[in-house]
């Protein structure tokens, strides 16, 4: 009798001990789903923190573009600022020419203007991952012919020669996706480094008109400088 009864409380010892150990793990187990639940949601908060800073980040960087923008970005980054919907092609051909009419008239940067053409075209503009989807641009008026404006060579009795066709160059400088906005100012067939051609007269330096824009892109040089746009 007394070994059977030490038997049984041995036995029940033992069932005592695992009943123990199992109440352990339970509590173990669950600290460890509220700590993994806490994880959860400081990761969570820290998620959306994050989110948080970076749409308050990227309002910031999608600012409304603006004409002084216009004139001190480069080509690359005007046609991003379209992408990202700060501005419209159409906006910065319109600041181009309001540059144009305030300064062209003491640089003579420009030969031709295509004025119309170019807001069209602007306005109807696909993205097709185009380089320069949008950006205005300046054609040289000498070897880069446009269809329909000047092909004369800077000489005068070639006056009132009209080009039928837009030229290698040009048809290249459209595919990136840029806005020609009119030619530029150069000397007599660009034989010189002065374009002071007796047809289209002196072009004058973007930087200060009281000197030469140089040549035979002359006219180019003066409309970069004068921020008439990014590429000539």
């Amino acid at each position: 009798m007394i070994k059977k009864s030490r038997w049984k409380k041995f036995q029940l010892g033992i069932i005592a001990t695992l009943l123990s150990i199992s109440l352990f793990q339970g509590q173990v187990y669950a600290q460890t789903d509220i700590s993994s639940a806490n994880q959860n949601n400081i990761s969570q908060e820290n998620n959306q923190d994050n989110l948080v800073k970076n749409n308050q980040k990227n309002q910031k960087n999608l600012s409304p573009f603006t004409k002084e923008d216009y004139m001190e970005s480069s080509a690359t980054q005007m046609a991003q600022a379209i992408r990202d919907g700060r501005v419209t092609s159409e906006q910065l051909v319109k600041w181009a020419y309001e540059i144009i009419d305030q300064k062209d008239s003491k640089l003579n940067a420009m030969i031709t203007l295509r004025k119309e053409e170019a807001l069209k075209e602007a306005r109807e503009l696909k993205d097709t991952g185009q380089p320069f989807y949008g950006v205005p641009v300046l054609m040289k008026g000498l070897g880069h012919t446009v269809a329909g404006y000047d092909n004369t060579q800077g000489f005068k009795f070639m006056k009132g020669t009209i080009s039928k066709h837009d030229s290698r160059y040009t048809k290249e400088f459209k595919k990136a996706g840029f806005i020609i906005l009119g030619q530029t100012n150069f000397p007599e067939f660009g034989l010189k480094n002065i374009s002071d051609s007796p047809l289209y007269g002196k072009a004058a330096n973007g930087l200060n008109p009281l000197y030469h824009a140089g040549g035979s892109s002359g006219g180019s040089g003066a409309g970069i400088a004068a921020h008439y746009a990014p590429v000539a």
